[in-house]
């Protein structure tokens, strides 16, 4: 890596660290959005507004310790860990695509979906604005993607995406139905939907059995520790984007692995 391409990779992880934190606002002041432009930060358990030197993404939370400067009441663990993660993805599309206007479609996708994941976490609920946004801008990167491949007519190559959403949207809503809605809601059908949508087949089905296999892990260890019970209810929403990042970025290379170890 020469210095070109490390001051790059720099300005790319300082870039996600800045959207990361203005999605951490984003999450946190959505059912008063307008607020996310008409009122300054502040602390969530003071109330007192915070100078510049407290708004810096990451690295402030890691020189405050985790703590109001105000207050000292302990700061919530997910403003560095949104930061963190959309620094991560930027850095991964950016290393699959570089500074292109796919980055662009990705990385409004991606944000999009991490706001999804953490709603959904704190709020079990999955607005469907955000949904159908993000699958505006899902069909602009595949739309884009097909042009640059001159394949934009091509009738084969738009069938990989639309077996990916009947997929997603088949399934879950199957699942849905059945249950009454005990099992999932029908938020998670959207994201599904757009899941499919996003990744096409046969990368949607690594993305499912990911989703509900680290689902399920995450309940046992909850259970393990006695912090639910096989009656509590988990938002199903953050396991679906986790596991549509790895399938975006790995899935094919999982496939690949699964088929060589059965020997085809």
């Amino acid at each position: 890596m020469d210095i070109f391409q490390a001051i790059i990779l720099i300005l790319v992880v300082l870039f996600g660290l800045s959207v990361g934190s203005f999605l951490n606002v984003v999450i946190l002041r959505f059912d008063d959005i307008e607020s996310v432009i008409k009122t300054r930060s502040h602390c969530p358990k003071c109330k007192k507004n915070l100078p510049w030197y407290d708004l810096v993404p990451f690295f402030s939370y890691i020189i405050l310790a985790g703590r109001c400067r105000h207050c000292k009441k302990y700061i919530s663990v997910q403003y560095p860990i949104v930061e963190a993660l959309i620094a991560l993805i930027f850095i991964l599309i950016y290393g699959q695509y570089g500074i292109t206007i796919n980055s662009l479609f990705l990385a409004i996708i991606s944000s999009l979906l991490i706001v999804v994941a953490v709603y959904d976490w704190l709020h079990s609920e999955i607005p469907d604005i955000l949904i159908y946004s993000a699958a505006v801008f899902a069909l602009g990167f595949i739309t884009y993607s097909l042009w640059q491949t001159q394949t934009l007519l091509n009738i084969d190559a738009w069938l990989s995406y639309t077996y990916g959403l009947m997929i997603g949207f088949g399934f879950f809503g199957f699942l849905v139905i059945v249950s009454h809605q005990k099992w999932m809601g029908w938020g998670d059908v959207l994201l599904a939907t757009l899941m499919g949508l996003i990744l096409g087949y046969p990368n949607v089905i690594v993305a499912l059995f990911l989703a509900f296999l680290l689902g399920s892990l995450f309940s046992l260890v909850l259970m393990a520790t006695k912090k639910k019970t096989m009656k509590d209810a988990i938002p199903f929403g953050p396991f679906l984007v986790a596991a549509t990042f790895i399938a975006f970025f790995w899935g094919t290379n999982l496939i690949n692995i699964y088929f060589l170890r059965l020997g085809l």
